[in-house]
């Protein structure tokens, strides 16, 4: 039976380093590492127990059994580990919601790996909705970096919603994020905005709020070129956001977006 937890245990973290060590790049053939995909970074046992003295780790198990696991990670360990410090460097001039990531309270996924007898069977969707579960009252969201030449890895994060934010050209990666939201009790429409709008809609007005200047990055979208998109149920019935009718299509009268100045 498959269980998910968080966990600082000596024992399981010596099976995740086991886990690593049989799924590194350097150690798999370059045929199994296009097939199968690849962790890059390798921990030695003081560096994830410097991780893990901030915060616990999210595991699968199997009856006891590591076989799967998400290393958590944040800003304080960005000095840590030489191989991901361009990734931290980024975070300093990436914007985001009118600030940088780098200004952010956020959590990095430090690694995700999967026993290869596991994978196919839903245990990194299971990861990160338990990932998210543990640290999402703590920190605003959650950012990960992956290798562009592993594309298992980049189809696994992409079917739990990961949105590519920005190729890191000397790194040869990209980073991926996952927004937090853990007041949302009920479901929200977003604004819609093309992308080259976006940084301005994020920028914070100096003074009394313009009404004029909001309403000209507000546009109408004729209905031919809208698509609606049903929303999954999360895990649990329990879970913030399940809603009755959060799955059904959602069709609206008119795309007339009319901010709402406070």
């Amino acid at each position: 039976m498959i269980t998910f937890e968080t966990t600082d245990k000596k024992e399981d973290l010596q099976e995740i380093l086991n886990l690593q060590k049989a799924n590194l790049k350097k150690n798999l053939s370059k045929e199994d590492a296009e097939k199968d995909g690849f962790v890059t970074v390798d921990h030695d046992w003081e560096s994830l127990i410097g991780l893990t003295n901030i915060e616990p780790h999210a595991v699968a198990k199997d009856n006891g059994k590591v076989v799967g696991y998400v290393l958590a990670m944040t800003k304080k360990s960005r000095f840590d580990i030489p191989l991901i410090a361009p990734m931290f460097n980024e975070f300093k001039r990436i914007p985001f919601r009118g600030k940088t990531i780098a200004d952010f309270n956020y959590m990095v996924v430090g690694q995700t790996c999967v026993h290869k007898d596991y994978r196919g069977q839903g245990l990194i969707e299971g990861l990160f909705q338990h990932y998210k579960t543990s640290f999402s009252e703590h920190y605003e969201f959650s950012i990960t970096e992956i290798a562009s030449s592993n594309i298992r890895s980049l189809k696994a994060h992409q079917k739990w919603a990961m949105k590519s934010y920005i190729p890191i050209p000397t790194h040869q990666a990209v980073i991926g994020m996952w927004y937090y939201n853990p007041k949302l009790k009920e479901a929200r429409m977003p604004v819609i905005l093309h992308e080259e709008l976006a940084d301005k809609w994020l920028t914070k007005l100096e003074g009394d709020k313009d009404q004029k200047f909001i309403e000209e990055l507000i546009q109408e979208y004729p209905q031919e070129e809208l698509e609606a998109h049903t929303v999954s149920k999360l895990r649990g019935k329990d879970y913030m956001g399940n809603v009755p009718g959060i799955s059904d299509p959602v069709k609206y009268g008119g795309w007339c977006f009319n901010p709402i100045i406070s």
